[in-house]
């Protein structure tokens, strides 16, 4: 089999592989997002005043923080 042959017809093997690559990829996005979901849950069960809780809330985005802000308004006039 000559080297434009092999890219012409993908086999099982090539098939698995990208398979494969496809589901480390995902799993690894997922763990990603697992851990960001069960650290915001760890970090928010801590005491209202405890050190660790007051850098989280100071540095991750909640629902909260985007109840105040508003669409900008169309002041074009027209």
């Amino acid at each position: 089999m000559n080297i434009q042959q092999r890219f012409d017809f993908p086999t099982i093997i090539d098939y698995n592989l990208y398979m494969k690559i496809l589901f480390i990829t995902w799993l690894v996005l997922t763990c990603l997002f697992g851990m960001f979901i069960i650290l915001d849950t760890v970090f928010r069960s801590l005491p209202e005043g405890h050190r660790l809780r007051v850098w989280w809330n100071r540095h991750v985005v909640s629902e909260t923080d985007l109840e105040d802000i508003h669409p900008p308004s169309d002041e074009s006039g027209s």
